[in-house]
């Protein structure tokens, strides 16, 4: 979250009820992993280091207002959590908690128009193009405006590699014993196979099946039954997503994911990347596609199969040498 530095004493509670063992309840209960005692001390000295405020305590309650609050689809799940209970907690809040991804939770909290917020989300970090870093590391100005914010850290996330369970994305993977990450930047990549060859993939092993017809295929990948001989269908995070940066970042070339230059790497639109701000859209697509993969924050994975009929395959995403595995 960032905090428009303008704003402390509107947003001071609620952001103080975050960090209290309550608030770390809430993180925990959609999905993330809540912070350790030693980052939420950090946290709280970057608000002036004041009482915590515990939900359904309102003897020192201020004035009150409405908090406005948009960004990441990573951290809407806990923003959420966090002000539905601050608000059930102090009537005379109401918080109000949009997505639209980490570039508008940018824009928005740097914003002096009507569509500004008083926190932004985000699941990255900032950019040079949208403020400079002060010398604090927390500390940020807007390039496009005068305002300042304080970049405070709410919980502890993963990413989700997914598939429909039981579907031929699944039987094939879990054929292979796991997809590695050769395999995973193969799949998502806009480069052809003899540039990813060129790269260091060892393209033999990364698709020891595959019949050169130019549309990637879960049959190419193996030569096992299981392997259906189907264009694998690719769905993510949109570009102005924390999410769609790390997980390029981590999957294709190091230095050109996103670089402004015609060498760099990404995702295949032109094999129709399907790409939304909304996690749910994606779990939908995912879901509706058994030829489909796709990726979001580890809490959407968790909200899904919360529900008896929870229908994705998570495929653990880590960063490994390139022979280890992606397991199921």
């Amino acid at each position: 979250m960032n905090v428009n530095n303008d704003e402390w004493d509107l947003v001071t509670g609620f952001i103080e009820y975050g960090y209290s063992a309550e608030g770390m309840e809430h993180v925990s209960e959609v999905g993330y992993v809540a912070l350790p005692a030693s980052m939420i001390s950090d946290m709280k000295s970057r608000i002036g280091g004041a009482d915590f405020v515990k939900a359904g305590d309102t003897t020192n309650e201020p004035e009150g207002g409405t908090i406005n609050i948009a960004g990441s689809s990573t951290v809407f799940p806990v923003a959420s959590a966090w002000g539905q209970a601050f608000s059930n907690a102090n009537s005379a809040y109401t918080v109000t908690v949009a997505g639209g991804g980490s570039g508008a939770g940018a824009s928005k909290v740097c914003s002096t128009d009507t569509d500004s917020v008083h926190i932004g989300d985000m699941s990255r970090g900032w950019k040079s193009s949208e403020a400079d870093a002060g010398t604090d590391g927390y500390t940020y100005k807007c390039l496009d405006s005068d305002i300042t914010v304080t970049q405070l850290i709410v919980a502890i996330d993963g990413l989700s590699v997914v598939v429909k369970k039981g579907g031929a994305a699944d039987q094939c993977i879990t054929s292979m014993g796991g997809l590695s990450m050769a395999q995973l930047r193969w799949i998502y990549s806009d480069w052809s196979e003899s540039k990813l060859e060129a790269d260091g993939l060892v393209m033999s092993s990364v698709t020891p099946n595959n019949d050169n017809d130019g549309v990637r295929e879960w049959s190419d990948l193996s030569d096992s039954g299981a392997c259906a001989d189907t264009e694998i269908k690719l769905w993510g995070a949109d570009s102005d997503s924390g999410t769609y940066e790390y997980f390029g970042e981590q999957v294709f070339c190091k230095k050109c994911f996103a670089d402004a230059n015609p060498e760099s790497e990404g995702f295949d639109t032109a094999r129709g990347y399907q790409n939304s701000a909304d996690d749910n859209q994606i779990v939908n697509g995912i879901t509706g596609d058994e030829n489909a993969i796709g990726y979001f924050g580890y809490a959407s994975h968790e909200e899904n199969e919360k529900h008896p009929k929870g229908s994705q395959r998570l495929l653990t995403m880590t960063i490994m040498a390139p022979q280890e595995l992606v397991t199921l």
